[in-house]
């Protein structure tokens, strides 16, 4: 088998769809299987798609019976037998002959790890989704509120500009940190036989993971920029909780600096909570007396407090 696809899904059904149909219509020269893996979604018919589908012989459809994010792919490994493997969110449609393009690059080029199509929004402007590996710098000038006030109003936002790679020219083929799992293309030998994805990781920074065991392989990962996918950005992190995802978010990142710069990892967990503690104390009084937004003031303040006691309950387990 020379290529598989990996496609999680929860709670999309037409986008999904859609995903599928590119994937039929792209026709390829080269033996592959599609994984669809359903999350517990409890508000479309995933009976009705596996139905629509089920003629095509490529395709593999498995229903988990708890959401346990992209870790659930570690529950087929054994099944999936590509020489390369594509990550792909069920939010993507892949246009014409960019699967084709992308094995193409990784054949080429043995030097490559991993390689990401150009991102497209729905109305096919490029979307910038290209981020920068994680830093302690990056933590403080994207996470805190001070750095992001002092990056605004002295930097010109320059930090957030780089570290989230708003200047990369994705119209060249250019190497990259870390491109979102939405469609990401890496060679099977380099994601290693005891996980596919670290279920250390419940939602958040395990597509950044394995961006970095590539890098630590010896790879790098390339844009293809020939090849283009339009991806409806987050389709599926719009349908959680905002405290939930903000207090998991902090989480993950404190994992993700644990396991590949351990050292640093106490600097980044007592940032995560002074800046919380900063947004509890200290931005409702200046929002209060300046701004005299009670109301909102109080909600931001409430919700804050939920992240941060969820998050010091969770790191105390």
């Amino acid at each position: 088998m020379e290529l598989s696809i990996i496609i999680v899904n929860w709670e999309s059904d037409i986008q999904l769809t859609r995903c599928l149909s590119s994937i039929e219509q792209n026709s390829l020269d080269r033996s592959y299987e599609v994984h669809i893996i359903d999350n517990n979604s409890q508000s479309i018919d995933f009976g009705s798609i596996v139905s629509e589908f089920r003629e095509v012989d490529e395709f593999n459809f498995y229903r988990s019976s708890n959401n346990i994010g992209a870790a659930v792919i570690n529950e087929i490994q054994e099944r999936i037998e590509g020489e390369y493997v594509l990550f792909l969110g069920p939010d993507v449609v892949i246009l014409p002959q960019s699967l084709q393009k992308l094995c193409r690059h990784l054949d080429q080029n043995n030097s490559v790890g991993g390689v990401t199509a150009k991102l497209l929004n729905p109305d096919l402007s490029a979307q910038m989704y290209y981020y920068r590996f994680w830093n302690l710098p990056m933590v403080f000038f994207t996470q805190t509120i001070i750095g992001e006030q002092l990056d605004s109003r002295l930097l010109s936002n320059r930090m957030r500009k780089y570290y989230y790679g708003k200047e990369i020219d994705v119209g060249e083929a250019t190497t990259l940190d870390q491109p979102p799992a939405a469609c990401l293309l890496v060679r099977n030998e380099l994601l290693g036989s005891d996980y596919i994805i670290d279920p250390k990781f419940e939602f958040y920074f395990n597509d950044v993971d394995v961006c970095k065991r590539i890098y630590d392989s010896g790879y790098r990962i390339d844009i293809c920029p020939s090849a283009e996918v339009i991806h409806k950005k987050s389709s599926s992190f719009t349908k959680r909780q905002s405290v939930w995802s903000q207090y998991t978010m902090k989480a993950d990142l404190v994992e993700y600096f644990r396991k590949h710069h351990q050292r640093q990892s106490y600097i980044i967990e007592a940032m995560i909570i002074a800046d919380l503690l900063f947004r509890i104390l200290v931005i409702p009084l200046h929002k209060i007396i300046i701004e005299k937004d009670i109301q909102q003031t109080k909600i931001a303040a409430k919700n804050n407090i939920k992240i941060l006691r969820e998050y010091l309950q969770e790191r105390l387990q």
